[in-house]
């Protein structure tokens, strides 16, 4: 009877909560493949690697001030984890748990903001839109890379994640005073947010100043805490428009691109709007996502504005101010020429994405609009919502892109050839390393490769970390060729390039003291095409005799071959030559020799 009952009330709460778990079931379709895919992730993309060295040779924290007084830039919070004594960022391990970090530290963010601004949701409420809302950035950024890469998340992701914990404080401080230990707080959180990229510094001085004058708009005075906020963003925005490196950048990228161009960076900026707003929410999954939310929070209780000093239509410009700001300062930095810098990008989508989440909330709050959306009950909201985010996640090429990687095998073998080349240079002697391409790459994750230009900055950048003279490309032979006979480094290799390797040398004099001398030459052979061109030769001017490896190997692949050697001929020469030949374009690789001896 009790298990009946249980039964029943499993049936409902399936049957009631239907929607609600087919957009759990989205969200985890989507979030899958990017968890699933940290275990191949490989440190090593170019920026890491060139941190991994600068300013090595300095304490922490004179490497930090080196960096922002001579550095290539003015982000000044981003040395503080790019000079992480030990530059464990760059280890296999640190590789695989940082993504994971991310998306954690990020749902738990979006969690606390929308605590903060829904108090009268419940916890399974707001884990539930916070769910869908990493769903949604996952699969619509414009870089998914930068979940992989640490020099990118620490520019673009750890400060979305210090930005929305600072959103979450500053709405719940509207209401209370921050203390002194919250205003810290906040304060740190700025350092590292303005600090980090040029967008972030836009957006955490456009926020600070709509905290400070929110009061100010309800006729009552800033409280010290947001004064002492809103001083040290402006200190920190003037860290990042004076540094040296910023002054550095703007002069060394000057020389090739257009930057600096105010009026050519303001007109690209505003034509540029649009087109983001249609990639990111004016496309049809977008809007019906969106109507679906908006019929859902209109069933919520009447809850308090926290920002009803702005209005509706304010926040609405707000979005457009943001996307222009945020497009104008990369244009002007970077120069013009680079109007979409997707990465540039990622700082105003995350931001934009919130602003229009709180623009819906207070729309399903108007009694007006709410009159003309009664007749959709709550559940059809939630199916609604459902339609609209399975088109999102439907034609996201991230996530499409994640899935291809795991089940193409690109994403395993990519990291399998990653940590081999690595551990490779790491461990040879060699100065001068010529390494074949990798020919394994993932749509998804950044891979360590090798450079083909000797003389640009990865590749030196990539010498340096490993202690290397050189290492650049080397198109002789395939990856999986060059590892095989890296694997084996006793063995011999012989394709077109070569030609020939010499096994043997005797002098003819020592072959004739015997009667009827035998050459007996023992090996082990590898990777022959059936019609290669591979021979066992004997040569002595004006001899020559060759037998074809596939006709003299057993097959294990091992050689004992003997050859009687001809007493009655004459020679030009003293020495008697025996090696591998090799006239076509297949690669031998020949483990050691034990002999090529005299019977």
């Amino acid at each position: 009877m009790a298990s009946s009952l249980n039964k029943s009330k499993l049936f409902n709460y399936i049957s009631e909560n239907i929607y609600s778990i087919i957009l759990v079931f989205f969200c985890l379709f989507v979030i899958f493949p990017f968890v699933f895919l940290t275990q191949y992730n490989v440190p090593g993309a170019s920026d890491d690697l060139l941190h991994g060295w600068f300013k090595a040779d300095k304490s922490y924290f004179d490497g930090i001030w080196s960096w922002y007084s001579g550095g290539y830039n003015g982000r000044f919070a981003n040395a503080f984890f790019m000079q992480i004594p030990g530059r464990f960022f760059l280890n296999v391990w640190f590789g695989k748990v940082f993504p994971l970090f991310l998306v954690s530290t990020l749902l738990l963010s979006i969690f606390f903001l929308f605590q903060a601004y829904s108090k009268k949701s419940s916890v399974r409420n707001n884990l539930f839109f916070s769910t869908i809302l990493i769903s949604f950035y996952l699969a619509i950024t414009p870089d998914i890379h930068q979940f992989y890469w640490f020099s990118g998340a620490t520019v673009y992701v750890l400060p979305a994640i210090f930005y929305f914990f600072f959103l979450g404080m500053q709405i719940r401080a509207i209401e209370t005073n921050l203390s002194v230990w919250q205003v810290i707080l906040n304060i740190l959180l700025l350092f590292f947010i303005i600090g980090s990229n040029e967008n972030w510094m836009i957006i955490g001085f456009i926020t600070s100043v709509l905290f400070f004058i929110n009061p100010i708009l309800l006729k009552k005075r800033p409280s010290k805490g947001q004064i002492w906020i809103l001083v040290f963003t402006v200190i920190f925005v003037l860290l990042v428009v004076f540094a040296p490196g910023t002054t550095f950048r703007m002069t060394m990228e000057g020389a090739e691109t257009e930057n600096a161009d105010l009026f050519a960076s303001l007109g690209l900026a505003a034509f540029n709007i649009f087109g983001l707003l249609e990639n990111w929410f004016l496309n049809w999954g977008s809007i019906i996502a969106m109507f679906g939310l908006l019929v859902i929070v209109s069933h919520d209780s009447k809850q308090n504005n926290v920002l009803s000093p702005f209005s509706n239509k304010f926040m609405f410009y707000l979005l457009f101010i943001l996307i222009f700001a945020g497009i104008f300062i990369i244009m002007f930095s970077l120069g013009h020429f680079l109007p979409l810098r997707v990465r540039g990008v990622v700082p105003t989508f995350f931001t934009c994405t919130i602003i229009l989440i709180f623009l819906i909330r207070r729309l399903g709050q108007n009694e007006k609009l709410k009159s003309k959306i009664t007749f959709f009950s709550r559940k059809s909201g939630l199916f609604i919502l459902s339609i609209g985010m399975l088109l999102i996640f439907s034609s996201s090429s991230n996530v499409k892109n994640a899935y291809i990687d795991i089940f193409s095998g690109n994403a395993k073998e990519a990291a399998e050839q990653s940590i081999w080349v690595q551990n490779y240079i790491k461990n040879s002697s060699e100065q001068e390393l010529y390494i074949p391409q990798l020919n394994r790459k993932t749509l998804t994750l950044y891979t360590f490769y090798i450079p083909e230009n000797p003389n640009g900055w990865y590749h030196w950048s990539t010498a340096i970390y490993f202690k290397k003279k050189i290492i650049t490309t080397d198109y002789n032979y395939t990856l999986d060729e060059f590892i095989r006979i890296k694997s084996n480094p006793n063995g011999v290799l012989i394709n077109s390039e070569s030609n020939f390797c010499s096994i043997s040398d005797f002098l003819i004099s020592d072959i004739t003291k015997k009667d009827l001398p035998k050459i007996r030459v023992k090996a082990n052979v590898y990777e022959i095409s059936p019609e290669s061109e591979a021979m066992l030769v004997f040569e002595s001017d004006p001899l020559w005799k060759g037998f074809f490896i596939n006709e003299i190997k057993d097959d294990e692949g091992n050689i004992d071959f003997t050859w009687d050697f001809p007493l009655d001929s004459t020679f030009n020469t003293d020495i008697l030559k025996v090696y591998l030949f090799n006239s076509n374009n297949d690669i031998v690789l020949v483990k050691p020799i034990s002999g090529a001896i005299i019977q």
